[in-house]
């Protein structure tokens, strides 16, 4: 269908068949761009989106709080972005069409793969924390807490935001075994299993639930009454039924919310492909945040020209028929949005 380029956003479903995404777009000689920035290393000629590894350093902020004495309750959400981009030239030598990366792009990376595939790190600074200490944080050393991490799929994003989370405790004198013992479990995509996971965490006596994803929210907030929750890679909160706004939510819930960087992505597409006029995705109808980040990104396009359209996808399965019903609509690109 002459389509020039996948773009693959946080759709939970989309994100566990990533490789199969690059392997169709190798074999067309198109390439492959990702909302999150280890996606380039995966294959994508460029990953830009949030750094996961800030995000989940910044939960466990929140986590250490909450565990200090402080309430959820007090603690606004945060939203964050702490852009980061990564490049893959590597893949430019595959492509039928002349792609570049240009020179003042390529400088604002923090990770580089030169096209013999040899990765390039910047020297990266942690970000400013999103979230102000709102105490003094718990101490190590006064008892050992049973936390319990709760994923919906296995993703890069995830896998990203639990290396920050555990790299913020370790940065703060925590060892695992002394002063807390984790439980991290994954539902693999299977919401009666991601039920079973949260239920099973009310009968381990955990002192805390930390989760990633908008379903483990939305479940946690149905099932989780005592415990602190604290969740993060979640789009929209407030639609995963966590409260009414940031400040105005679930006493015993809150966290870090990370909205896609729509005006980004979609300028980033734009740069690299001018004249594109139609743009598609795939989006599953009963994620609630994957339908507001479609919303969001239509209102981004439709300001500069540009019509999104979409196909209904629900589980993995699907992905392979979607992909090319989308095709058959004469899109000019995909750029998958998150959810």
């Amino acid at each position: 269908q002459g389509v020039q380029a996948f773009a693959i956003g946080g759709d939970n479903s989309v994100e566990s068949a990533f490789d199969s995404v690059v392997r169709a777009a190798d074999a067309a000689g198109i390439p492959v761009v990702g909302y999150a920035s280890m996606y380039a290393e995966k294959g994508a000629l460029f990953g830009l989106g949030a750094n996961y590894v800030e995000v989940g350093r910044m939960q466990a902020q929140v986590a250490a709080d909450v565990l200090g004495g402080v309430s959820p309750a007090d603690i606004p959400v945060e939203n964050v972005m702490p852009l980061k981009l990564s490049l893959n030239k590597n893949v430019l030598k595959k492509l039928r069409d002349p792609w570049r990366i240009p020179p003042e792009v390529e400088a604002q990376a923090a990770i580089v793969v030169d096209e013999s595939g040899t990765r390039h790190l910047s020297q990266e600074v942690p970000a400013p924390l999103g979230v102000p200490k709102a105490g003094a944080g718990a101490a190590p050393g006064a008892r050992r807490w049973n936390l319990h991490y709760l994923n919906y799929v296995d993703s890069a994003p995830q896998e990203e935001t639990l290396r920050g989370f555990l790299k913020a405790l370790g940065d703060e004198g925590w060892t695992e075994g002394k002063e807390y013992a984790l439980t991290v479990s994954n539902a693999q995509g299977d919401m009666p299993t991601l039920a079973a996971m949260v239920d099973n965490v009310l009968t381990q006596n955990a002192d805390m639930l930390v989760l990633t994803s908008t379903p483990t929210l939305q479940t946690a907030v149905k099932k989780v009454r005592d415990i602190p929750v604290i969740f993060g890679v979640v789009a929209n909160p407030v639609l995963a039924g966590a409260g009414t706004s940031d400040t105005d939510h679930l006493p015993n819930v809150t966290g870090i919310s990370s909205a896609s960087a729509y005006d980004e992505g979609a300028a980033a597409l734009l740069a690299c492909l001018p004249g594109a006029k139609r743009v598609g995705t795939l989006v599953n109808p009963s994620e609630s945040n994957c339908v507001y980040n479609f919303e969001q990104l239509k209102a981004v396009f439709a300001a500069k020209g540009v019509e999104l359209v979409s196909v209904p996808v629900s589980t993995p399965t699907e992905i392979p028929d979607g992909v090319r019903a989308l095709l058959s609509m004469n899109v000019d690109a995909v750029l998958q949005v998150a959810g």
